[in-house]
């Protein structure tokens, strides 16, 4: 990767062993590589009982992507849904405002899964763009 100039993601994941954000560091960590990043799948790490804050600011200066999707439960119940979807508990605030602090600036793409309502990519924009205006984090 380093010398492709190339970077690596980890994608965090319940079930897996790379599940919470102190693992991605140890991974990190342990490489040694300054092109190993993150994946941050915050949804992941909030249905496994990180806290979505302290979770972005653990591994905010690995990030270089973000996705989430919406969660009804915690693991091994959890029920994904179209984020902003009625039911959905993920706790988008929090994230956004630590992405914030921790000076991220790229994208927060949508996990969708086929069987979902086809209006999902509308409802997420919806969400997302709102709650991002709402805290002053997009104009």
């Amino acid at each position: 990767a380093e010398a492709k100039g190339v970077y690596l993601a980890i994608h965090d994941h319940e079930s897996m062993i790379i599940d919470s954000p102190d693992k991605c560091i140890n991974l990190i960590e342990q490489v040694g590589s300054p092109n190993l990043k993150v994946l941050c799948d915050i949804t992941n790490f909030y249905i496994l009982g990180a806290d979505v804050a302290q979770a972005v600011h653990r591994v905010g200066p690995y990030i270089v992507h973000c996705h989430e999707k919406g969660v009804k439960g915690k693991y091994p119940y959890a029920q994904f849904l179209v984020p902003g979807e009625e039911g959905d508990e993920f706790p988008f605030d929090p994230f956004a405002k630590a992405l914030a602090e921790v000076g991220y600036t790229g994208c927060i793409s949508v996990e969708g899964f086929k069987w979902q309502r086809q209006d999902k990519a509308q409802v997420a924009y919806d969400m997302i763009s709102t709650r991002l205006r709402a805290l002053g984090l997009r104009r």
